[in-house]
């Protein structure tokens, strides 16, 4: 069975966005959604205002799972969204990137920033077929780079761990603020394939930045096979407002 995978940066609502601000452009980020039809959504920066809105204006297709990263379990997340017509959940655990990954609001102790990090990571049942598969959101520092690397390795340790528990196909996304070659990203490539090798560039900050300075941060990886090629969702903006700073990324994983 071919999974159509998606990992979308939505970027948190903030004023210093002016038009761009997510209030203006949540219209379109639901057109997006429900146009490309992904079966499972990896959500990043997408706080408790944007999520509860999430979960009312696609309810119709999709269920929206996770919590915050905050002590408090609220704020920012990695949220996962998931096509409840076609899959039911399982299981469902987040932790945050940590020496201390049980304890919310925790962060590592090396270079971090201070946001806390976290990882959602739920397990799925397709309810025709009955097979199941497991799919990691996470969403890494922005800032130190042994946490991006320890980050990285925390959830590489994690998928071993669950393979060990029960064998599925897993699917990885995110946005790891690092680039093809930097220590984290080898640390996935050791483990897992990278279906959006060729996307080219993710982020593109409403378009304010040069092509040549936009980098490729967004990815989609499996330890299973790909159902065919991965894409970036084209944004050009509507009266200057885009669906988000990041490209939305969509790849296929057979289960």
């Amino acid at each position: 069975m071919k999974l159509k995978i998606m990992s979308f940066n939505v970027r948190v609502n903030t004023d210093a966005d002016g038009i761009n601000s997510f209030t203006n452009r949540r219209g379109r980020v639901k057109e997006c959604i429900m146009s490309e039809k992904p079966d499972i959504i990896g959500i990043q920066e997408a706080n408790d205002e944007m999520t509860e809105w999430m979960k009312k204006d696609l309810r119709s297709k999709y269920y929206i799972i996770g919590t915050g990263r905050e002590k408090d379990l609220r704020g920012e997340g990695a949220r996962i969204a998931y096509n409840k017509n076609k899959f039911d959940l399982v299981s469902l655990d987040t932790r945050w990137l940590s020496e201390t990954y049980d304890i919310p609001g925790s962060r590592f102790s090396l270079d971090q920033s201070l946001c806390p990090r976290v990882y959602t990571v739920a397990e799925f049942v397709e309810k025709r077929t009955r097979k199941i598969f497991r799919v990691f959101n996470a969403h890494l520092d922005h800032e130190g780079e042994n946490a991006k690397l320890c980050g990285a390795v925390q959830i590489i340790s994690r998928i071993q761990k669950e393979n060990q528990r029960l064998k599925c196909v897993n699917i990885l996304t995110g946005d790891f603020n690092a680039v093809p070659g930097d220590a984290s990203i080898r640390t996935f490539d050791a483990y897992l394939t990278e279906l959006t090798r060729d996307v080219g560039y993710t982020f593109h900050e409403y378009g304010k930045r040069p092509v040549e300075k936009c980098p490729h941060i967004d990815y989609i990886y499996t330890d299973g096979k790909s159902g065919g090629g991965a894409y970036k969702v084209k944004d050009e903006p509507k009266d200057g407002v885009y669906v988000s700073d990041h490209y939305p990324i969509c790849a296929f994983v057979e289960i």
